[in-house]
């Protein structure tokens, strides 16, 4: 059998932008100490950017590291920061690397959405919604 699968430029262009930042996101510059080779240093880069452009959500980005560490501890299958840029899901990555202005409100619909949902977590005695976690989380990987 021979299925053919329909797909315009544009889903094209999107699946491999999403495959790469999920991509970008999963490299640590912990997994790749040989920043020599080009590859290697340009993942270590959206990582260093997508950390930053998050980091700039909080009024203290060391506070929200410590709070994505601890959430790490809480609950480890949530170490690696693919589960974590799984958990955000494509539009806040996209729109976190590319450092669009639209990241905060994305976020904070999603955060509405996971106390609606009841997708909570407590961490240091606070309710935090998982989408705050993650992203605290992915500070901290990073």
């Amino acid at each position: 059998m021979n299925h053919k699968i329909k797909m315009n430029r544009r889903q094209f262009t999107q699946s491999i932008f999403y495959s790469l930042a999920a991509y970008a996101v999963s490299a640590k510059a912990s997994l790749f100490p040989d920043q020599t080779s080009p590859i290697k240093s340009s993942q270590a880069e959206a990582t260093s950017t997508l950390a930053r452009n998050l980091s700039r959500l909080f009024s203290s980005p060391k506070n929200a590291s410590a709070i994505g560490q601890r959430y790490i501890e809480l609950y480890p299958e949530k170490m690696s920061s693919t589960q974590l840029a799984n958990d955000l899901g494509d539009e806040i990555i996209k729109l976190a690397l590319s450092g669009d202005n639209m990241l905060k409100q994305r976020i904070a619909r999603q955060q509405q959405n996971d106390f609606s949902e009841g997708n909570t977590v407590i961490v240091n005695n606070w309710i935090l919604s998982r989408t705050e976690a993650s992203v605290c989380a992915l500070i901290a990987c990073s």
